[in-house]
């Protein structure tokens, strides 16, 4: 039998001697590079690595680490409710309760994109105001154009010209709405009789405009004023008029693009389509474009410069951002916004057209997305970013090419190893879950159409992940929300008949607390509680009791609150005996302590 000898020691003042001695089967055997053995047999250790970390002048070993990996693909994860026990010393685990915003929260809502027959995709979400709508986006008529069933148009972009039927985005996060144009009328007998009026898609609430002049009106929506002209003769037909509106988020020769609609739980949802602006007019009316803004979940993202003149010679090109695209060659830029890129393409044409062609990146950023597709807009997380996720269209809208969900794109992490992971329970499911959160699944049931689900936090998710000693379990915290907390559960003093089985660590003195007022026989405040602790100003104690069950309650109680905390601070600092009957006390923030059990 082998035996290591750890400690020796003796004492001539006691005349003892005292020994720590490891004795066969705890041998541990630690080799650089190699897996861990136990026991004189050298049994190792399936899944672990040794690692050696020295310094390159001296070869001192200034760090050991041991790596444990699976044993096998059966068991490659630690699944919700469950833990892992250290295999080398055995001596704590890792218990993985789960996530702080379960999948069947209420906390969370659903975006959902999926196909309307062969030729249509529709989403389905509800707004912040409350109000849940499934809208057709993407129509192939005879191309796949952002649109509804009937194929009216959806402009996203300020000062379009919209048609009757047809639809606008307007706002930005919560003052966002989508609406329809449901009355362009242009009477002959004077614009005290015109009518301009829009109906929102998602409450169905109508909004009027007040015309000011012949072809000038305002309108207010979400309490923001818009202005906006209309053209189209009293003789002509309604659906021939057009109505352009002006967003109060934009100054003078500013232009926004792609602006968003907040859903329920915060995301920020947009519309997209590869669009075309001529900068020298975009309003129709020969105004100048001289910067972009974009969405970038947090608000409008810093302006990009947009000049549609070159030299002077108007149609000759546009520069962005400060570079120079000539229309002839149809040369493009890439520029980030947050964390999507848009490519600027110069278009090519009527020489008195100053055209630019906006598409959005993938985001790897290696191709455009030339079909309409869905933006989801995160809010921040704890890196201080705003992560997007764009839901990608497949297929050309035909019965031999239907549309589909190609794929649902994150800007943070995706192709990651922890994408497109295949549900055990069901293999037509591949499931994704990125920093914030946000839950997809890619449903791919249906060979032909794909479709996807976002199941989007209300707020950013933390994985409910403890360390801890081997008796250590993972217990609810009660919350309701499916929350799992490991070992230590905040109780008020009210509720701690709640915990009635637990060991406690009660904080607080009696004047605050409760059960430390019954802990102490009673103790009142002020002199009554220096009478019974023996703890004046400055000070504090940590004693031990017993409670029902063989349970202990350690008692951690400053004269002041900064005593307390000073306390608090010792007990997680330094090794103090919690063993029913220890009594400690402290003065101000040091950490000499005085055993009093005696006393």
């Amino acid at each position: 039998m082998e035996v290591a000898v750890n400690i020796a020691d003796e004492s001539d003042a006691t005349n003892t001697a005292f020994a720590e001695i490891t004795v066969g089967a705890q041998k541990v055997t630690l080799q650089d590079g190699a897996e861990v053995k136990i026991g004189s047999d050298q049994d190792s250790i399936d899944g672990t690595v040794v690692r050696f970390v020295d310094t390159a002048s001296t070869g001192n070993i200034t760090k050991l680490t041991v790596q444990v990996a699976a044993q096998d693909s059966d068991e490659d994860a630690i699944v919700a409710g469950s833990s892992f026990v250290d295999p080398v010393f055995g001596t704590f685990k890792v218990n993985f309760a789960g996530i702080s915003i379960p999948t069947n929260s209420s906390d969370r809502e659903d975006i959902k994109v999926y196909a309307s027959g062969n030729d249509k995709m529709q989403v389905k979400f509800m707004n912040h105001r409350g109000d849940e709508k499934t809208v057709v986006f993407a129509n192939n008529e005879s191309t796949i154009d952002l649109a509804d069933g009937d194929n009216d148009i959806y402009h996203v972009v300020e000062n379009e010209a919209v048609n009757k039927s047809e639809y606008v985005v307007v706002g930005n996060q919560d003052e966002g709405y989508l609406l329809e144009v449901t009355t362009i009328s242009n009477s002959s007998s004077g614009y005290d009789n015109d009518k301009v009026e829009f109906k929102d898609v998602f409450s169905s609430d109508t909004y009027k405009a007040t015309i000011s002049a012949e072809g000038v009106g305002s309108v207010t929506i979400g309490g923001l004023s818009y202005s906006l002209t209309y053209v189209g003769a009293s003789s002509a037909s309604e659906d021939t008029r057009q109505v352009r509106l002006n967003y109060p988020d934009s100054a003078a020769n500013i232009l926004i693009v792609f602006p968003t609609i907040e859903t329920d739980k915060g995301a920020k949802l947009t519309f997209y389509e590869p669009v075309t602006i001529n900068l020298s007019s975009h309003d129709g009316a020969g105004t100048d474009v001289v910067s972009l803004l974009f969405p970038d979940g947090d608000d409008y993202a810093s302006a990009i410069t947009a000049v549609p003149t070159a030299g002077g010679v108007a149609g000759n090109g546009v520069t962005i951002n400060g570079q120079f695209l000539n229309r002839t060659t149809t040369a493009s830029v890439t520029v980030p916004v947050g964390q999507l890129n848009y490519n600027f393409t110069a278009v090519s044409g009527n020489a008195s057209s100053d055209q630019v062609r906006i598409t959005l990146m993938n985001t790897a950023n290696t191709s455009e997305l030339a079909k309409p597709a869905i933006l989801v807009f995160e809010e921040e997380n704890d890196a201080n970013a705003y992560e997007a996720l764009q839901v990608t269209l497949g297929g050309a809208g035909t019965s031999d090419s239907p549309l589909s969900v190609s794929d649902v794109e994150a800007t943070w992490g995706d192709g990651a190893v922890f994408d497109d992971i295949q549900s055990e329970s069901n293999d037509d499911l591949y499931m994704s879950m990125d920093v914030f959160g946000s839950i997809i699944t890619h449903d791919r049931t249906d060979s032909d159409q794909y479709l996807a689900t976002i199941s989007y936090p209300d707020e950013q998710v933390d994985a409910l992940l403890y360390a801890g000693e081997l008796s250590s379990a993972v217990t609810s915290s009660g919350s309701g929300s499916g929350t799992k907390e490991l070992g230590s559960v905040h109780v008020k003093d009210t509720e701690v008949a709640s915990v009635s089985s637990k060991n406690l660590i009660v904080v607080g003195g009696s004047c605050v607390n409760t059960l430390a007022k019954e802990l102490l026989g009673g103790a009142a405040c002020g002199s009554d509680f220096e009478q019974k602790t023996g703890v004046g100003a400055g000070s504090f104690l940590i004693q031990s009791f017993s409670r029902t069950g063989g349970k202990v309650a350690t008692l951690v109680a400053g004269y002041s609150a900064a005593d307390t905390e000073a306390g608090a601070k010792v007990l997680t600092t330094q090794t103090v005996d919690t063993t029913v009957g220890k009594k400690y006390k402290g003065t101000g923030n040091t950490v000499a302590m005085v055993d009093t059990t005696s006393a």
